[in-house]
């Protein structure tokens, strides 16, 4: 909507909101407008996801304004430099579906992979190994990372989240390639792609939480092509994310890592009302960049009377597949330890 400059302005000392929208991607707050001349200038309006472009939009039949900055872009988490290092500090939407005061995996998994690319700019990460063992806390963490093999055409690195009392919470490999030309167009992707402006607006499949409050979950948005839903079972969907960080762009590895560590969720054989299945780790592989703010994956889960499972998800853009994402499962009944 926008304003032709016809209407009568509202009273020149009004200034009361009259709009408000909130998302984990923008906060939108629009004001009455003082004077016909502030807005006059602007016709203008884009998306609430889009960028700021235009500050004069139609309320209620009242001509209105930006508040002051629009649009504030939420992420996962908060930095704050340190003598020690760079503490990550979880919002709520690095928060899990079942501790309160520990990350979902995803988004630290994508922190590791800022790490180990800063180490090795020179080579495409390729390969990125997580070892789950202990939680991570929300309350904050660093990252200790370092080369622990370089050559011309390969690398690798060594990446260890740790707590703020020093303490070893999780440890990760990154391998590293170099990135050449050497063939003119790809061999071997044979992987159906659903066409993302098919699909439709789902939910994660697990909206009930141990801790009642907002998580990683709220800070994504899904898409499921058509037939395809929230079910148990094998599942493909389309996600799309917050940033890690407020002010910094993600690489493509980056940004693929929240949704990579949702493979045992999508792809799960029951509800976590009845089992859990709970991730050991995550290994994350990709052969080449993912295009796009949309990812997607196809997920689904094998579970053996063992307690153990893995679950296997191509990971793909609109283009086609991109790499594989696996996790190893630990499955216990539900009332049973």
């Amino acid at each position: 909507m926008s304003w032709d400059g016809t209407s009568e302005p509202p009273p020149a000392d009004s200034a009361a909101i009259v709009y408000q929208q909130e998302t984990p991607f923008v906060r939108l707050t629009v004001t009455v407008a003082r004077h016909r001349a502030a807005v006059a200038a602007f016709s203008r309006v884009t998306d609430v996801t889009g960028d700021l472009r235009s500050t004069a939009v139609r309320v209620g039949g009242r001509i209105a304004v930006w508040r002051s900055v629009a649009f504030v872009r939420d992420s996962f988490f908060t930095v704050t430099p340190t003598l020690d290092g760079d503490v990550f500090v979880g919002t709520d939407f690095a928060r899990g579906p079942w501790d309160e005061h520990a990350c979902h995996a995803g988004p630290p998994t994508g922190m590791l992979a800022r790490a180990s690319e800063r180490l090795v700019p020179g080579q495409r990460l390729t390969r990125l190994w997580v070892e789950l063992g202990k939680t991570i806390p929300m309350a904050g963490f660093r990252i200790i990372a370092e080369v622990t093999r370089t050559g011309r055409a390969t690398s690798s690195t060594s990446l260890t989240i740790v707590d703020l009392d020093g303490n070893p919470r999780v440890h990760g490999r990154g391998s590293h390639i170099i990135d050449r030309p050497v063939r003119e167009a790809t061999i071997g992707d044979r992987f159906d792609t659903p066409i993302l402006a098919d699909s439709i607006p789902g939910e994660f499949p697990i909206r009930q939480t141990g801790h009642g409050k907002p998580a990683f979950m709220d800070g994504v948005q899904l898409r499921y092509p058509p037939g395809e839903d929230r079910s148990p079972g094998p599942t493909t969907v389309w996600m799309h994310t917050v940033p890690l960080l407020a002010d910094e762009s993600m690489s493509a590895f980056q940004r693929i890592c929240p949704l990579a560590d949702c493979g045992n969720a999508f792809g799960r054989n029951a509800e976590a009302l009845d089992v859990s299945f709970v991730n050991t780790d995550l290994a994350v592989t990709l052969h080449r960049d993912p295009i796009g703010e949309w990812m997607g994956m196809s997920a689904m889960s094998v579970w053996q009377p063992n307690g153990v499972g893995m679950s296997s998800s191509v990971l793909f853009d609109e283009l086609g597949a991109v790499g594989q994402a696996t996790q190893t499962l630990l499955l216990t009944p539900i009332g049973r330890t």
